[in-house]
């Protein structure tokens, strides 16, 4: 064998192990990325609980205040007649305030809340509780009860995951 054919030779097996290497760690890489994009994906406990907070302090089928002379609801308010368990329940009437089952994911997320605002509590009872406080002004027969916000602290199951 001539000395250009075993150059030749000894360097294309170098590239081809190479380029296995190289693969092999593309793949590696690519795969460790597609678990940390499902592992943060897995678990969406605190968003659905954000969503749920989201829609009492915004929506006026639930909590929220609405004046009657600006005809409009005011988001970040509480009308403490509304604050009842049956206006939570009707507030998320398409949901089931237990459980929610993730069927793509396989997942159960508990629903269950309980809360809390100007010593009055509504909602389920909560046995590992996770709390979240938000500041709301609040509202009682058609007038502030205080010019200072008060805490009103949402209190959820703790996630699993």
């Amino acid at each position: 064998m001539s000395k250009g054919q075993y150059t030749f030779t000894s360097k294309a097996i170098y590239f081809i192990f190479s380029i296995l290497i190289v693969a092999a760690m593309f793949i590696l890489f690519f795969n460790n990325a597609q678990e940390y994009q499902k592992g943060s994906v897995e678990c969406l406990d605190n968003v659905y609980h954000e969503l749920m907070i989201a829609k009492t302090l915004t929506s006026p089928s639930c909590f929220v205040y609405s004046d009657k002379e600006l005809n409009r609801a005011i988001p970040g308010t509480i009308d403490l007649e509304k604050f009842t368990s049956t206006n939570l329940e009707s507030c998320f009437k398409y949901l089931d305030l237990d459980s929610v089952d993730f069927l793509a994911t396989g997942s159960v997320l508990s629903t269950k809340m309980q809360i809390s605002v100007h010593n009055v509590t509504i909602g389920s009872n909560i046995t590992s509780p996770y709390p979240l406080s938000k500041t709301v002004y609040l509202y009682e027969n058609d007038k502030l009860v205080s010019t200072t916000p008060e805490v009103i602290t949402y209190t959820f199951e703790e996630s699993k995951c």
